[in-house]
């Protein structure tokens, strides 16, 4: 580990990936809520066990996001054509057009995390999202009581 003129810490991929497992495993994480799930599931795969949530799953689709306006284009399953993203989608829950994302890990995390606040679903309903290469298995647990955090 090396330190900046800061003071800051600094490590490399292995190490800071390693240090936010042991957090996650700490408070007994099981489960990772994240748009577009599949693109972070698919590099982060240090983090593979855990079961990963599609937040995007619910937000973009008519029959689960009450704020998607009638005018909107969306194909026949529900989902928007286009301006799905998480700024459109904020934008859209916010009912304020002139918000703008930060990207950066925290923000995208909050941002994220309101997403589901103003969705307003509980975490058990969020089982429709869970990625497809894990319903099997997610299946098995539907039911049991976990502690969940959002990440």
């Amino acid at each position: 580990m090396r330190i900046d003129e800061k003071g800051t810490r600094l490590a490399g991929r292995e190490q800071v990936l390693t240090e936010i497992k042991q957090w996650m495993d700490t408070y007994h994480v099981q489960k990772l809520f994240a748009y577009n799930a599949s693109f972070d599931k698919n590099h982060l795969p240090e983090y593979s066990e855990y079961e990963w949530y599609d937040i995007m799953c619910l937000a973009a689709y008519r029959q689960y996001n009450r704020f998607i306006p009638d005018s909107a284009d969306c194909y026949k399953t529900g989902r928007l054509k286009r301006g799905y993203g998480v700024e459109n989608i904020l934008q859209m829950l916010r009912g304020n057009k002139g918000y703008r994302e930060t990207h950066n890990a925290v923000t995208d995390a909050e941002d994220e995390l309101q997403i589901m606040q103003l969705l307003g679903y509980g975490i058990e309903e969020y089982y429709v999202a869970l990625l497809p290469d894990q319903k099997n298995e997610g299946a098995k647990q539907k039911g049991r009581l976990v502690w969940h955090r959002a990440w």
